[in-house]
This record gives structure tokens, sequence and C-alpha cells, in this order.
């Protein structure tokens, strides 16, 4: 593990110890508990982050649990796996989108072989107006992206 890794993996594991293990993300109504983020007021309360009015949770939540050290260094690892095959595929992407001549000004599709799982297409497109690029591997789970 390189540097870089130790430093998201310690940022990771800190949040994980200070937050519930059952958050799952804004972009859902309910937590992984099957909490909902919003009252019937339509204010967003969540108790499950370390964001306290007080000190205290905006409100009690009998569901809220804490990861282990154990199970949050484990997520933390898994996690920058995760990240750093989806920086190969990416990089690989772009290899091939440069040696095709694919970029602004002159978008495209390409496709090669996933270097990120090994088993799957990895099929992207160039825009031709900024020469962003967004991408999809065969394989599920394994990579996909957007910029």
């Amino acid at each position: 593990m390189n540097q870089d890794d130790e430093r998201i993996r310690k940022q990771f594991v800190k949040s994980a110890l200070s937050s519930c293990r059952h958050f799952n993300g804004v972009q859902h109504e309910k937590c992984e508990a099957g909490i909902a983020y919003e009252h019937a007021d339509k204010t967003l309360a969540m108790p499950c982050l370390p964001a306290h009015i007080n000190g205290r949770a905006a409100w009690p939540c009998a569901s809220f649990e804490i990861m282990s050290q154990a199970d949050a260094e484990k997520e933390a690892d898994e996690r920058i796996v995760t990240m750093n095959r989806g920086m190969e595929v990416r990089r690989a992407a772009h290899a091939d989108a440069k040696a095709r001549g694919l970029g602004k000004g002159h978008g495209g599709f390409g496709s090669l072989p996933c270097p990120g799982c090994g088993r799957g297409t990895l099929q992207y497109s160039v825009a031709s107006y900024n020469g962003h690029m967004h991408g999809r591997c065969s394989t599920p789970g394994c990579a996909s992206w957007m910029e």
C-alpha cells in the first residue's frame, strides 16, 4: 500500500468510526437499517452522521451502530482496491482514446479488454465538445465513470 492509499485508509477508518454503519448516503431515502432520513415535516435529519446539534444527534435513532475497528479497516481496504482498479481502467481508456485520436474536437467511441477485471470489455465514449469521457466495463461491479 502506497502513502496515498494509507492516508485514504486512515481517513476512511476515522470517518467510519464516527458515524453509523447503516449510513448509505443521502441519495437514498432510508439508511440500510430502514430509517428514513427525512422527517414528515420535510426537514433532513441524520443522527447517523457526526453533525450534531449542541453535542447531540438531531434526533435519537435506535438503530445507531458504530462499525468495529476491524470492519472499518476491512471496508477501507476494499474501497482502496476498488478505487485503484477504477483509476487503472480510466488510465487505460484514456491511453486507448489518445491512440485513436479521440479527444476535444474529435469525439468517438472505443472498447478494449478491461484491465480491471481481465474478463469484461471496457467501452467508452469521448465527447467532442470538451473531451470528457464516460465508460463502463461489461462485468457487473467492475468499473464505470463519467467525467
